[in-house]
């Protein structure tokens, strides 16, 4: 019997909106959406400046942050959001491969809390586990 392959549609940033909930793969409220940068895509990218792409990064997060140049590269070519978790939090950056679906007003993510990149501003110490984010 034949079987059809399933489809993944990923959601696109465009659908995506400040202030909206964040929710991780079990369903527990990560934060809400604070701000997010559209990828400019693989053409553009080899085009732009390192200090264009850090520059872009810096503009979204709306602070500077030190972070290795392939991170600053990625986000900038796919694009990402950013997620505030409150006042004594460190905001989380979220990639589109991370998002599940959106519904309502809600992003759900493919991904528990703690695989998820953590922002410090420049001049904090900083421990990233970039195998979290994928590929």
């Amino acid at each position: 019997m034949y079987t059809q392959p399933k489809l993944i549609i990923q959601p696109r940033l465009t659908e995506i909106a400040e202030g909206m909930d964040v929710y991780d793969d079990d369903g527990v409220q990560v934060g809400e959406v604070s701000a997010v940068l559209f990828g400019a895509g693989k053409a553009k990218t080899e085009q732009s400046s390192e200090a264009d792409m850090i520059n872009a990064v810096w503009e979204t997060l709306g602070y500077s942050t030190d972070l290795p140049m392939a991170l600053y590269l990625r986000l900038y070519e796919e694009g990402f959001i950013c997620v505030d978790r409150g006042t004594l939090s460190r905001d989380l950056i979220v990639l589109p491969t991370q998002i599940d679906r959106i519904f309502s007003n809600s992003i759900f993510l493919t991904v528990e809390r703690e695989a998820l990149l953590t922002i410090y501003p420049s001049g904090a110490p900083v421990q990233l586990e970039m195998d979290n984010l994928g590929n």
